[in-house]
């Protein structure tokens, strides 16, 4: 009696991809305050984490304050960070969400028109999620 010989083949493997996101710098100079004492407006545009904020300022006659207003959807957070001349740092890490917007302002400085020369940046970091479907799909 013969008998057949069956053989069985692995299924292929499956393929995966790995998504790196490098986090995008986000930079702005200001050499004056404008009339409400905001050195930056942003907004987001897509979910994502804010971190290594940091802050030089050229003159500062006197210690002040910076706030830092987070407006996401209908929940509205506030923060106050002392700052003086020189770099100052913001260690906080926020996460956004699109269409959150963020506001820096000036506060409690005895002589705003003397506080000049305001340069900042942070890192932006996409959601995974977000930029995976968005470079997959090509929206």
């Amino acid at each position: 009696m013969t008998q057949k010989r069956t053989f069985f083949r692995k299924p292929p493997k499956k393929k995966k991809s790995v998504l790196f996101l490098s986090p995008s710098p986000i930079s702005k100079h200001c050499k004056n305050l404008d009339e409400e004492g905001n050195i930056l407006t942003y907004m987001f545009p897509c979910p994502g984490s804010i971190s290594n904020f940091s802050m030089f300022i050229e003159t500062c006659p006197s210690a002040a304050n910076v706030k830092v207003d987070v407006y996401s959807g209908g929940v509205y957070n506030s923060m106050v960070v002392a700052i003086n001349e020189g770099m100052n740092k913001i260690d906080e890490d926020f996460y956004v969400i699109e269409g959150d917007r963020i506001i820096l302002s000036v506060v409690d400085c005895v002589n705003k028109e003397d506080t000049k020369g305001f340069w900042m940046s942070f890192l932006f970091t996409p959601d995974h999620k977000f930029a995976k479907r968005f470079i997959l799909n090509g929206e």
